[in-house]
């Protein structure tokens, strides 16, 4: 086998993988947005609290997908968030967020926001993680 083709065998995997761990991302940012949605334990007079919930996933730092399914300025803001969490990444992430400027001091005051769903993702994603690299290593 030449060196041009194990070269391209090399490319070929390892944009599998790039696929799998982007499968894995967006799965869990999908999951992250259902339960963060689902929340109710603080009054949102406005929806902007609840539309700023989303993920964003990057790969190569650059978006590949998001979703702020609330739509309006909170999902505008869950956006902005998220773009300035993940500027100056180059690599593949997941970033879950609540956009609104005070979405922290609404958790500082007892109530979830996303509290509960991100310790819930990051359990999802590691098992996730270990799977798709259980297969790889097969």
């Amino acid at each position: 086998m030449a060196i041009n083709d194990i070269e391209k065998n090399m490319d070929n995997f390892l944009r599998k993988v790039d696929d799998a761990i982007m499968v894995v991302n967006q799965k869990v940012g999908e999951d992250f947005v259902r339960d963060a949605r689902q929340v109710n334990t603080y009054s949102d007079q406005t929806s902007n609290l609840r539309n700023s919930k989303g993920y964003t996933v990057v790969r190569d730092g650059g978006i590949v997908k998001e979703d702020y399914p609330g739509g309006g300025e909170g999902a505008a803001e869950g956006r902005k968030a998220a773009n300035e969490a993940l500027m100056g990444v180059d690599e593949n992430a997941l970033c879950m967020v609540a956009g609104m400027n005070y979405a922290l001091y609404v958790e500082a005051k007892g109530y979830d926001v996303i509290s509960n769903s991100v310790e819930k993702a990051k359990p999802a994603h590691q098992r996730l993680m270990k799977h798709v690299l259980s297969k790889i290593t097969q």
